[in-house]
């Protein structure tokens, strides 16, 4: 199931990073100090490689 933008935006920060996951190996960390970054989990060759948005556009 896809996370809404409302959604994200409630995610409080902890004591240590969590991850919420979205579609396909798409997930959100969120972090102790409540920056959020998304990451891309995906698989070439039988290996198992994450990418990760370095810019996002805020709206």
């Amino acid at each position: 199931m896809a996370l809404k933008a409302a959604e994200i935006r409630a995610f409080p920060a902890l004591v240590s990073a969590y991850r919420k996951t979205d579609e396909k190996g798409l997930y959100l960390e969120i972090r102790p100090n409540g920056a959020k970054r998304w990451f891309f989990k995906y698989r070439v060759l039988a290996r198992s490689l994450i990418t990760h948005c370095t810019r996002c556009a805020r709206r």
